[in-house]
């Protein structure tokens, strides 16, 4: 019984020991009454930083360490920073409510790299914005003085004209079913548009529209998938871990998401961010063609936009990813991120 008594002291002990052992692996950057938490991890040679901006609005930055093994896969060549933005995560303070908005996200961005900058001297800083995260990182790049202290930035399925979403979702339903009927899959979606109006024989066209929309609702589906967060081992593994050993509670970033994501949704759903653009760093905006929450018109539009070379942008199309291009097609990803930080 002593022998069983023991090993459970040392196993909790070791469980302590872990959980210190990540506490310690986070800085905390004070901005304007809130504390961020910064994880930095990767490759210890490596001057070049690439900042991880969460999506949400309010999601957890530093969890991405822990459930997108894509993002371990940069941390073998770079430095790749997380952190929790304000009322996000486990970021403490108090910032009051005025101060949960993108012109705020973009003062705390600029504080986290002046940190990284004021302890390595030769940092290369880049952006990655993830959805919401492209949304601050836009709004970022449009203040000169900001923009300047970035060598890039990568936008993965950003969001920057979220105001026009419905109209690009529309523009993408409908560009899956002319696709659908060039390939014979259907054979037309009169049926579904308001204008159409049954032939004489009624019982013929109910079947046949009944049909069409059960085929359609069966390709949406498969569309959906793309865009949903795998459960497999692996990804249990790495949620399991996250609770375990993140530095901070995921109980807690579920309470600040809960409490302050609605007072960020209005902004964002009000966006217009490509509108008079004067971004002089280079860009590589990555979209996935399945994506029905942010469409890619949102990155196309971005890109014919930007009044930049074509060698200092670049607008990567990923054809079987939706909102999570992170998990169907990684590979692709950081082909084209090694040759975009070249």
């Amino acid at each position: 019984m002593k022998r069983y008594k023991l090993k459970l002291y040392v196993i909790i002990g070791l469980i302590g020991i872990a959980i210190l052992s990540c506490a310690r692996r986070v800085n905390y950057v004070e901005s304007d009454e809130a504390l961020l938490p910064v994880m930095v991890k990767g490759d210890k040679s490596s001057h070049q930083y690439l900042i991880v901006i969460a999506g949400g609005p309010a999601g957890d930055g530093i969890m991405y360490h822990y459930v997108f093994p894509f993002f371990k896969k940069l941390e073998k060549e770079y430095k790749v920073v997380y952190y929790d933005q304000r009322g996000s995560g486990n970021a403490k303070g108090e910032p009051p409510i005025s101060s949960l908005n993108l012109d705020q996200h973009s003062i705390d961005l600029y504080k986290i790299i002046s940190s990284i900058k004021v302890k390595d001297n030769m940092a290369s800083i880049y952006l990655i914005g993830y959805s919401y995260g492209g949304s601050i990182a836009l709004q970022f790049l449009k203040n000169q003085q900001f923009e300047s202290q970035v060598e890039g930035t990568i936008m993965i399925a950003g969001a920057f004209d979220r105001k026009l979403r419905s109209k690009y979702q529309q523009q993408l339903t409908i560009e899956f079913l002319e696709q659908w009927v060039n390939e014979g899959y259907i054979e037309s979606y009169d049926y579904l548009t308001s204008e159409f109006s049954c032939p004489p024989n009624i019982k013929s066209c109910k079947q046949d529209s009944l049909e069409t929309i059960k085929k359609v609702n069966k390709r949406f589906k498969k569309i959906d998938k793309a865009s949903k967060f795998p459960i497999n081992l692996v990804s249990i593994k790495n949620l399991l871990h996250y609770g375990l050993f993140a530095p901070g509670s995921p109980f807690r970033s579920a309470k600040n998401e809960a409490k302050n994501a609605g007072y960020f949704q209005p902004e964002f759903d009000s966006l217009i961010l490509v509108n008079d653009l004067e971004i002089s760093s280079p860009m590589l905006l990555i979209a996935g063609r399945l994506d029905t929450n942010v469409p890619y018109y949102d990155a196309q539009h971005l890109y014919d936009e930007l009044k930049l070379s074509n060698e200092s942008k670049k607008l990567l199309i990923l054809e079987q990813s939706g909102h999570l291009p992170m998990f169907t097609e990684p590979k692709l990803m950081i082909e084209a991120i090694r040759k975009f930080l070249q």
